[in-house]
C-alpha cells in the first residue's frame, strides 16, 4: 500500500478521467467523496477548449452537487 510505503502524503489528491465519452455531474461529486481535491479531465469538446484557450479560462472549478 502507498500509505505504509510512504505515508500520507503519498495519497493522490487528483482524479484523471483518461478518455471518457463526456463528462458527468456526478463524477465531480465521486471524486469528493473519494478525498480527492480536483480532477484532470482527458477530453474537451474541441470548441470548447478553443474558447477557453482565448479566454484563458482552462481551469475552472466543477462544484460537486451537495445531494450525493
Amino acid at each position: 500500500r502507498l500509505n505504509d510505503s510512504f505515508g500520507q502524503c503519498a495519497r493522490p489528491k487528483i482524479g484523471w478521467q483518461i478518455d471518457p465519452f463526456g463528462h458527468s455531474r456526478e463524477q465531480a461529486s465521486i471524486f469528493a467523496r473519494l478525498g480527492f481535491d480536483g480532477m484532470f479531465i482527458g477530453r474537451l469538446d474541441y470548441q470548447d477548449k478553443e474558447t477557453r484557450e482565448k479566454d484563458k479560462t482552462l481551469e475552472f472549478m466543477w462544484q460537486a452537487s451537495p445531494s450525493l
